[in-house]
């Protein structure tokens, strides 16, 4: 066969351990580099079709039909040249109407093996006044503008004339709000595989060896039935999201904001033909070896059910533990307890796919998950058709948070300082206790952790020191459960490497997410 199930139960949040010889994964299947499928000149597309679609019939007669699950089928396509896929793209939306239901990639992709961590500047438990004070200047009023002036293009599909033209339609915009003498510089990526350029805006950190901080967005749409030049304005789909990282620069322009780390904002090309643009990108860093300090994506932000307004979904496809757990300190601490964590619908992604694949740490809030917007890749993606401000404010504020803790906001670092020692909270009343037991013949031990009966998820934070208030590596979870009498017993069936002195700080939420018990050990 040539899938690859790569569900995994390992507690360790990372890629399989076959992942460098993997050309593709979803998180469920991959196909493996030792045994590719037939690939065209350029590459391979991959693309899912509902299981029996009459729409089959249209298809190129060298595609593959391989694994179906929950309606869908897995189909994979040689591909020769780009216009292979820009007639696919649509057919591939009409059948889902997902973003990155079709996904390309080169012959000589590669996915890296682990997962890359940089620890925040600022421990997600600080709290800062001044940050509050900042995140009131995120105005409505001008992420909706920003949202009319990029969807005022009739398409940014990636082939299309006026698409070809949306790079520079919004560096122009980028340019009018920064200071690009002292300040800002940015720039218009020429790509390999489209003629559709990406837009890059760089912020200088103070440190200038420090890994960077990337926030995207993808500047193109897509209409599923036009053609390349059909209607297809795009605005949830995703001039919200640029009109997020927009109004991230106005703000960080008006309050002259500086950073330690470097901030970039990044919006990806050809996005809705298979992520092409992040792709290339995203490899061209890893090639580089270049460090990031985490990347967030914003796709589709401003559309949600009357009866779920204002709810940021922190999506764990393809994102990192830690920078959810963040996301959540952030958001309760600023905007309110307006989450719920969501899963990518079966087939779909977004660009902060393609920097997992090349191991950086991501992090995805989005709009519902199962209860999108179902005007998208349409002529009827208009700012007209949905009304959720409440959701794309929210959104726009927890960019800023994260840039401003992932970053490190300059002017928060005197109160950081003033708060840093009393950031540890003592041991809650309820008890963690451990069992650790070490598996024969191996550097792995079997964990069991007894916990409060009402705890629901139980994490390991690696710390360097017993007075960090962050993690230094990615976090750890047991994933199974059980309970007995007045305690819940966590456990995971597969071991996991422990070193004699590493020091864990271990936590235990409830269902609402809130804190009820911590514990920092140290091996002996």
């Amino acid at each position: 066969s040539l899938l690859t199930d790569a569900r995994s139960d390992s507690l360790v949040l990372a890629k399989p351990a076959s992942s460098a010889q993997l050309l593709w994964s979803d998180g469920r299947y991959s196909i493996d580099r030792e045994r590719p499928p037939q690939l065209g000149r350029m590459g391979l597309a991959l693309m899912r079709m509902r299981s029996g679609s009459p729409q089959k019939l249209f298809l190129p007669s060298k595609s593959r039909f391989l694994a179906a699950e929950n309606g869908f089928q897995l189909v994979l396509i040689p591909i020769d040249e780009i216009k292979e896929l820009d007639e696919l793209a649509p057919l591939a939306h009409e059948e889902t109407g997902l973003c990155g239901s079709l996904e390309f990639v080169a012959s000589d992709y590669k996915l890296q093996q682990t997962i890359e961590f940089s620890p925040p500047y600022f421990a997600a438990r600080a709290r800062f006044n001044e940050l509050e004070t900042i995140l009131t200047s995120v105005e409505l009023a001008s992420i909706d503008q920003h949202i009319d002036h990029i969807s005022s293009l009739s398409t940014r599909y990636h082939a299309s004339t006026v698409g070809k033209t949306a790079s520079t339609m919004l560096s122009n915009l980028w340019r009018g709000l920064a200071d690009t003498g002292q300040r800002w510089t940015i720039t218009e990526y020429t790509h390999i595989k489209t003629e559709q350029k990406s837009v890059i805006a760089r912020l200088p950190g103070l440190d200038p060896n420090a890994p960077t901080l990337v926030l995207g967005a993808h500047l193109d749409s897509i209409s599923r039935s036009g053609g390349i030049e059909g209607a297809a304005p795009g605005a949830d789909d995703d001039a919200a999201g640029l009109g997020i990282l927009t109004e991230i620069l106005r703000v960080i322009e008006e309050k002259q904001l500086t950073f330690f780390r470097p901030i970039e904002l990044h919006a990806y090309a050809a996005e809705e033909v298979g992520l092409i643009g992040s792709r290339e990108i995203a490899t061209s860093y890893r090639a580089q070896d270049k460090k990031l300090a985490g990347m967030m994506q914003f796709d589709m932000a401003y559309y949600s059910e009357a009866d779920k307004r204002g709810v940021i979904h922190l999506l764990e496809d393809f994102s990192s533990l830690d920078l959810r757990r963040s996301a959540i300190e952030w958001i309760n601490a600023y905007i309110g307890p307006h989450y719920a964590l969501g899963k990518l619908p079966t087939g779909s992604a977004s660009d902060h796919k393609s920097w997992w694949e090349q191991g950086y740490s991501t992090v995805f809030p989005f709009e519902n998950p199962t209860a999108f917007n179902n005007k998208i890749h349409s002529a009827n993606d208009t700012r007209a058709n949905f009304d959720d401000g409440q959701l794309i404010l929210r959104m726009t504020r927890l960019g800023l948070v994260y840039a401003s803790y992932q970053a490190g906001l300059q002017q928060l670092d005197a109160s950081f300082r003033s708060q840093s020692d009393s950031l540890l909270r003592p041991n809650l009343s309820e008890k963690l206790f451990l069992a650790i037991e070490p598996e024969a013949n191996t550097t792995s031990s079997y964990i069991a952790v007894s916990a409060p009966l009402n705890a629901k998820t139980l994490e390991f934070c690696r710390i360097e020191a017993g007075t960090d208030a962050h993690c230094s590596a990615e976090r750890l979870i047991l994933s199974d459960s059980t309970a007995q009498a007045s305690r819940r017993v966590f456990y995971e069936e597969q071991g996991f490497g422990l070193e004699k002195g590493q020091k864990y700080w271990i936590t235990a939420y409830d269902s609402a997410d809130a804190l009820i018990a911590e514990r920092k050990i140290e091996l002996e």
